[in-house]
C-alpha cells in the first residue's frame, strides 16, 4: 500500500498549534508518542476528518483527502478510516454484535460470525457495552472498525482504560489482529512499551511539532535532544561541561565515549537497564549514592545520585544480588552512551501565532529536528 502523506497545521486557541509534515509507511504500525497536551490525538482527528479549521494536505496512496489549497476535503465517513477512541466510544444500547454489524458496510458484507469468532466475542453477542471488561470493550471496538474494511485504522490510547495486568494480553491480541489483517495503523501512545513491542516506525510530537521521526530501532536507541530522549523513556541524563574527542566530563566526572562526542554536545543519555553497580572503581566508573530500592516490571529499579545530584535509574534483573542503601559504584559503559544535544526551539520566538505560506510550515527538516 502507497504512504500516508501530510502536511498540516491546527491552531487550537492562542495558546497550541499543531504543525507536522510526515509521510509514513502505507504498512505496519506507526506510534504517535509525545507527553500530555504535545498533539497526538489532534493529529489523529485530522486525520480522521473529526478536527475542524485544519489548513494543509492529506492523502492516502495517492488517495487526495485535505487539499486546502484546491478546497477538497473529503468527509470523516468517506475516508474509509477505521478508529479507536480511548474510551472506545461503543453504543451502550446495542448489543455486541450489533456494535460490530454497524461497522460492516456494502463494500464488505461480511458474515457477523467471522468477526465475533476471530475476537473471541461469539459468547458475548447479546451481551451490551455496561456488561463487558475493559479488554472485551476493546475487542468490539476494534472488531467494529476492521469490519469497515478500512485503508487505515487509527488507535488513541487503546490500552488506557484497562489495567497493567490485562495491557500484555491485550497488545498481543492487536499485534495479531493488525498483522492477520495487513492494515496500515497509527497507534497513538504515552507508554514506549507499547512502541517496543508493536510500532515499525516511531512519530515523536513534543508542543506540536515533530521533533523526531523514523523507524523504532532507531529512533529509540538514538533520540538526538534531551525532549526526545525524555519522551522516548532515557531517565538518565547526565549535564555535560566539557567534550573530547574521546571523553566527556562534568561535575560527576570523566567518561570514556565510544566514538567522538559531536559539537553542541549538552548531555550524556544512558538508559536504566545499561548501567550496573560494580563493587570496585575502573574506567567509566563513577561514585554515587543509593537512595532508594523498587520493584518494577522487568526487575528491580535502583533510584541513585551522583555526587553532583544528578538522577540516575538502575534498572536490573530480579535475580541480581541488590546493594545496601549507601555509597555504591556504578559502571556506565562506553558503548552505552550517547551524546545529545539541545532541542531546537518549538514556537516563535515572540509566542504569538505568525501567518506564513502553507509552503514554508512544513520543511522536511522539522521532523529531523531531534
Amino acid at each position: 500500500m502507497s504512504d500516508l502523506d501530510c502536511a498540516i497545521r491546527v491552531t487550537l486557541g492562542e495558546r497550541f498549534s499543531l504543525r507536522a509534515r510526515l509521510c509514513l509507511p502505507g504498512e505496519g504500525v506507526t506510534a504517535i508518542v509525545g507527553g500530555s497536551g504535545g498533539g497526538k490525538t489532534t493529529l489523529l482527528r485530522a486525520l480522521a476528518g473529526l478536527e475542524p479549521d485544519v489548513v494543509g494536505s492529506i492523502a492516502l496512496g495517492g488517495e487526495v483527502w485535505l487539499d486546502t489549497v484546491q478546497k477538497i476535503n473529503v468527509p470523516p465517513q468517506k475516508r474509509n478510516i477505521g478508529v479507536v477512541f480511548q474510551n472506545y466510544a461503543l453504543f451502550p444500547h446495542m448489543t455486541v454484535s450489533q456494535n460490530v454489524a454497524f461497522g460492516i458496510s456494502d463494500k464488505n458484507p461480511q458474515n457477523m460470525s467471522e468477526y465475533l469468532q476471530s475476537f473471541d466475542l461469539s459468547d458475548l453477542a447479546h451481551e451490551r457495552p455496561a456488561s463487558l471488561s475493559g479488554g472485551q470493550r476493546q475487542r468490539v471496538a476494534l472488531a467494529r472498525a476492521l469490519a469497515t474494511n478500512p485503508e487505515l485504522l487509527l488507535l488513541d490510547e487503546p490500552f488506557s482504560a484497562v489495567d497493567v495486568p490485562l495491557r500484555a494480553k491485550l497488545r498481543d491480541e492487536l499485534w495479531r489482529a493488525i498483522r492477520h489483517r495487513g492494515v496500515p495503523t497509527l497507534l497513538i501512545t504515552h507508554d514506549i512499551s507499547d512502541v517496543r513491542l508493536l510500532a515499525d516506525w516511531v512519530v515523536v510530537l513534543d508542543e506540536g511539532r515533530v521533533i523526531r521521526s523514523g523507524p523504532t530501532n532507531l529512533v529509540l536507541s538514538r533520540p538526538r535532544s534531551q525532549r526526545a530522549a525524555r519522551i522516548l523513556g532515557w531517565d538518565n541524563l547526565l549535564p555535560v561541561e566539557a567534550v573530547q574527542s574521546s571523553t566527556a566530563s562534568g561535575d560527576w566526572g570523566t567518561l570514556d565515549l565510544y566514538r567522538p562526542g559531536p559539537d553542541g554536545t549538552v548531555c550524556l543519555g544512558i538508559l536504566p537497564d545499561r548501567i550496573s553497580v560494580v563493587s570496585k572503581p575502573g574506567r567509566n566508573t563513577l561514585p554515587a549514592t543509593l537512595e532508594g530500592i523498587s520493584r518494577v516490571a522487568g526487575g528491580i529499579e535502583l533510584n541513585c545520585r551522583l555526587h553532583d545530584g544528578t538522577r540516575l535509574l538502575i534498572l536490573q534483573s530480579i535475580d541480581t544480588a541488590i546493594p545496601m542503601i549507601g555509597s555504591i559504584m556504578v559502571h556506565l559503559p562506553k558503548k552505552s552512551l550517547h551524546c545529545l544535544g539541545d532541542a531546537l526551539p518549538l514556537r516563535d520566538p515572540d509566542h504569538k501565532t505568525v501567518p506564513l505560506a502553507i509552503n514554508s510550515l512544513f520543511s522536511p527538516a522539522n521532523q529531523e529536528a531531534a
